[in-house]
C-alpha cells in the first residue's frame, strides 16, 4: 500500500488542511537514517526504551525519513564468516598444491617401483633360464648316471655269477 504524506504548511483556500481538497501527495525520502539496534536486541530497558520510543515516534510524525536499523554482532559474525570463507578457499588451494605436490611424488615413485618390478622381473626371468638350462644338464646327466649305476651293478652280478661258477 502506498502511503501518502501531505506537509503541515501546505494548507487550502480556507484555510484548511489541503489533505481533503488537494490529491495527496506520495511520500519521498528526505532523509536517511541508520541507527544501531544492538540494545533493542535485550530486554528494552534504559537505552534500548529510549531508541525504540525515539525512532518510533520519529517514523510516525516523519515518515518521509527513512530509518534502517542494523546489529553490530551479525555485521561482525558476517565480517568473520568472511573471513572464514576466504580462509577455508586458501585452505583448499593449499591442500590442492599439497595434493598436486604428492600426486607429482607419488608418480615418481610408483615409475621407480615399476622400474624396480621389470629389473626383478627380468632377474626373475633370467633365473628362470638358468634353471631350465640346468635342468636340461640334469635331464641328460640323469640317463648317464642310470647307465653307470645299472653298468655297475651289472658289472658286480656278473662278479658273483663267475665267483658262483669258481671262474674268478
Amino acid at each position: 500500500m502506498t502511503q501518502y504524506y501531505v506537509p503541515n504548511h501546505i494548507v487550502g483556500y480556507n484555510g484548511v488542511r489541503a489533505r481533503k481538497e488537494h490529491p495527496p501527495l506520495q511520500v519521498v525520502s528526505i532523509m536517511k537514517i541508520i541507527v544501531n539496534a544492538t540494545p533493542l536486541l535485550n530486554i528494552t530497558t534504559g537505552i534500548g526504551r529510549y531508541i525504540k520510543e525515539l525512532y518510533t515516534e520519529i517514523s510516525l510524525q516523519h515518515p518521509e525519513i527513512e530509518i534502517k536499523y542494523f546489529e553490530v554482532r551479525f555485521d561482525h559474525m558476517q565480517d568473520q564468516i568472511d573471513g572464514l570463507r576466504g580462509d577455508l578457499k586458501n585452505f583448499r588451494d593449499d591442500v590442492d598444491k599439497r595434493f598436486d605436490t604428492i600426486k607429482s611424488d607419488m608418480d615418481k615413485r610408483f615409475e621407480q617401483v615399476d622400474k624396480r618390478f621389470e629389473q626383478i622381473i627380468a632377474s626373475i626371468d633370467r633365473l628362470g633360464d638358468k634353471l631350465e638350462h640346468r635342468n636340461e644338464k640334469l635331464r641328460a646327466f640323469t640317463p648317464r648316471m642310470f647307465t653307470i649305476a645299472i653298468s655297475i651293478s651289472i658289472l658286480g652280478v656278473l662278479g658273483v655269477f663267475l665267483k658262483s661258477l669258481g671262474v674268478i
